[in-house]
């Protein structure tokens, strides 16, 4: 079975996502110092503000931040390779980070811009229309057919 245009867009749009949070990842790291004095930590009753507590669970969200970009890295690679399971995966991912988004805007008034969410949010709708369509979801299925009947 041929892979559709939609087995090769979708992943790139997700590879695409990932590539923006690696640059927000570069971004912490740059400004290190800034993003850690931004964080109070309440040890003991005592609040600090920045310090060595604030470094730690900097680098913990770093660390899983990144962890995350990695998984849908590969997760990528999977839908591409036409994982059903796997574009589930994604449409799961990119429909929990626009409710996200919106229940962010909805709660918090969190203006959605450039600078903020706005080319995140882009790219997931965008991967969200893309491994839904069915050139994608046939793809997909007839992939899984294959490996189960061996046809």
């Amino acid at each position: 079975m041929k892979r559709p245009s939609a087995i090769w867009i979708g992943p790139l749009l997700m590879l695409a996502r990932s590539v923006s949070g690696i640059a927000a990842i570069v971004v912490i790291l740059t400004e290190w110092q800034n993003f850690a004095r931004t964080i109070s930590i309440d040890l003991n009753g005592q609040s600090e503000q920045g310090g060595v507590a604030a470094d730690i669970a900097l680098w913990i969200f770093v660390g899983v931040y990144a962890a995350g970009q990695l998984f849908y890295i590969a997760l990528a690679g999977f839908v591409f390779l036409g994982q059903s399971w796997a574009r589930n995966v994604a449409m799961a991912v990119a429909t929990l980070s626009i409710l996200f988004a919106f229940g962010n805007y909805l709660l918090n008034g969190a203006a959605i811009t450039f600078k903020t969410t706005l080319l995140g949010l882009t790219l997931d709708i965008l991967i969200l229309l893309t491994l839904s369509s069915a050139p994608a979801r046939e793809f997909a299925r007839g992939r899984k057919l294959i490996r189960v009947t061996g046809i």
